[in-house]
């Protein structure tokens, strides 16, 4: 269950880094085979790289891209206030596993693991372009306020999803599909 549930944190604090740091931009589905996240150094020879299009020039840009973006301590600063919901989830479990865990994930292998979705998805022109803006005071700016911007699109897409489910169980009820929510119970 822990597994799972850090497995299902780190991807969402990797679906709003493989955003690139722009605001409001969450992948709300799985859009990648599995086999196309393995890390870059471990999952492709030398053919194969060139075939998919990586190039050493190519896979240095995006590993510039990541870091001008900041896209491991984006992931840190992400999962920090999860800790304290696994903590008080596992409370058998010592601090010094998930102090273990947080150096660990510190080491910034999550990078590796975006590399090929960059690669895929961008030319070298728009990694390029990206790289100049991020380096510019808005560019850094942005990257600075990114966090708060995910967290409070967070609260406002659950409020969204809230009142949506509320209108359609509403919906359903006035065309005759459920039975008055006064007999149901909670869905």
């Amino acid at each position: 269950m822990l597994k799972r549930f850090l497995s299902a944190s780190l991807l969402i604090s990797a679906s709003v880094l493989s955003a690139g740091g722009m605001s409001g931009v969450m992948l709300s589905q799985p859009v990648l085979a599995q086999e196309d996240i393995r890390p870059a150094a471990a999952s492709q020879d030398g053919a194969n790289r060139i075939a998919m299009g990586v190039t050493a020039e190519k896979e240095a840009l995006v590993r510039e891209y990541l870091a001008v973006t900041q896209s491991n301590a984006l992931a840190m600063q992400m999962m920090e206030p999860m800790i304290p919901v696994f903590q008080q989830a596992y409370p058998s479990v010592p601090p010094e596993f998930f102090e273990s865990i947080m150096a660990e994930m510190a080491g910034g292998d999550l990078v590796d693991f975006l590399v090929p979705v960059f690669v895929k998805n961008l030319t070298v022109q728009e990694l390029e372009a990206a790289i100049a803006f991020y380096r510019t005071p808005e560019g850094q700016s942005l990257l600075r306020k990114t966090p708060v911007i995910m967290q409070e699109s967070q609260l406002a897409g659950a409020l969204w999803g809230e009142q949506m489910g509320e209108r359609i169980l509403q919906e359903l009820e006035d065309q005759g599909y459920l039975e008055s929510r006064a007999n149901v119970s909670e869905i």
